[in-house]
């Protein structure tokens, strides 16, 4: 199940910001979709901002793309190869044979970095205390 959150944040990274619009969109629509109630005052602009700000899903997401970016620039410093393996394989689409020939590397080595990427994602976003924010 972690392993599969990490795989989604990591494909979805470029998209993270779109992902955020539309959760704001869908929490706007929401709290004006009643003419009524805003007449009541009960769907106000200040309902919408709590909305927004206190939505865990928006959180979460703007926690996984700063921690994602984090470890992008660790990576990219201290291994380069992880570092182009994430963004062939994560950002790019690439598959294993389309890495393989791009990095020079076998199928085995391809597996041990995917392998090795995720579970340092694991490692740090446990140290990082990332669980607290899956709600």
């Amino acid at each position: 199940m972690r392993n599969n959150k990490i795989r989604y944040y990591l494909y979805n990274y470029k998209i993270i910001d779109n992902m955020i619009d539309e959760r704001r969109t869908e929490i706007i629509e929401r709290c004006c979709s009643n003419l009524n109630n805003y007449m009541k005052g009960i769907n106000t602009v200040e309902s919408q901002a709590i909305a927004l700000i206190e939505d865990k899903k928006i959180n979460e997401l703007k926690r996984w793309q700063v921690y994602i970016k984090n470890i992008l620039v660790f990576f990219r410093q201290k291994n380069p190869l992880l570092y182009k393996f994430i963004i062939l394989k994560y950002f790019n689409g690439k598959n294993d044979e389309e890495i393989k020939k791009i990095l020079k590397l076998n199928l085995r080595q391809i597996k041990y970095l995917d392998d090795k990427v995720i579970n340092f994602l694991i490692k740090m976003s446990e140290k990082e205390n990332m669980k607290r924010m899956e709600g």
